[in-house]
């Protein structure tokens, strides 16, 4: 975008100010340091061995640095990440339900990758292209349960995704060593289906009760995880 062209598309509402919020510079550096030093250690720790050096002095310094980094946000004014807005109950009960769900479908997911690898010998391109299948419904899928999900009621989008996913992973669970390449396919297109209706009704009601001031820090988060 050329700037010329922000300048005759792009107006400032009336009444507008620009933002005077400082940038949460401590916060972000603690972020920086523990979640690199947190995954490594979870990521190598098995491989080298729980007891060596390098992975206690990592592993320390994960815990004293996001420990330090949720104590901080909690008390500066203008945090990078806003753990205040879990005091909502329906931004908590949403994000607790998101995090599960993923528990439950990713491990899945990796559990299916080991079945195709191991069981049904095939290759990591032809893995992949079983999720690429099944990522080609959502990417159809989403745009449009986006449009009406605002209008419908989100308790009965989710109760029909939930629903779906788990009789795709019920699909998963009887796949036998001579399924073909669309027994395989299947139950990962059922549960791009049943993610659709889970993942974007789930967001807008986990939004709904914040207010607008508190939207825009964490609706990248939400955006994230999904």
């Amino acid at each position: 975008v050329q700037r010329g062209d922000v300048v005759v598309f792009v107006h400032d509402e009336p009444g507008f100010e620009p933002s005077t919020d400082r940038i949460d510079g401590y916060g972000i550096g603690l972020l920086a340091v523990g979640m690199p030093a947190l995954q490594y250690t979870l990521e190598e720790g098995n491989r080298e061995g729980w007891d060596s050096p390098e992975i206690r002095v990592l592993g320390t310094v994960a815990v004293i640095a996001l420990v330090t980094f949720i104590v901080h946000e909690l008390e500066t004014r203008q945090p990078v990440v806003d753990l205040r807005v879990f005091k909502n109950v329906s931004y908590a009960a949403g994000t607790g339900v998101n995090f599960l769900f993923g528990v439950a479908l990713f491990s899945g997911s990796y559990l299916f990758s080991l079945y195709a690898g191991a069981v049904m010998h095939y290759t990591a391109l032809n893995t992949g292209l079983i999720f690429l299948l099944a990522g080609s419904i959502q990417v159809v899928l989403m745009p449009l349960i986006g449009k009406f999900a605002p209008r419908a009621d989100g308790r009965l989008l989710l109760a029909f995704g939930i629903t779906v996913s788990s009789i795709s992973l019920w699909m998963n669970g009887h796949l036998t060593s001579e399924a073909s390449f669309m027994d395989l396919a299947r139950p990962q297109m059922v549960r791009a289906v049943g993610m659709g209706f889970i993942f974007i009704p789930l967001s807008v009601i986990a939004l709904s009760d914040l207010p607008a001031s508190q939207r825009g820090r964490i609706v990248g988060g939400v955006l994230a995880r999904e």
